[in-house]
């Protein structure tokens, strides 16, 4: 099992709806938090080509929203549970 982070700039107009959906689709398990600055992290762990698909959905998002991938970082996983929006 492997872990995704992606720091995240941009429009998000129900990106974050948009992102939990396909992250609980693929049975990820992680998070997304705004951050004081407005960027996303965007947390997933699962296995790696499940991740990959949802590389994929974090950098087209949604048709209401912009997204910029800032950075982003492949480690093994934590343990997460669930899928959740801070």
């Amino acid at each position: 099992m492997k872990r995704l982070s992606c720091l995240v700039g941009g429009n998000f107009n129900g990106y974050p709806q948009f992102l939990k959906r396909y992250a609980l689709d693929l049975k990820l398990c992680g998070y997304i938090e705004t951050l004081q600055d407005g960027r996303l992290e965007v947390v997933a762990e699962g296995h790696e080509k499940d991740l990959e698909r949802f590389l994929h959905w974090i950098k087209r998002g949604n048709p209401a929203s912009q997204p910029r991938i800032l950075d982003t970082q492949w480690s093994e996983s934590t343990g997460l549970q669930g899928y959740h929006i801070h």
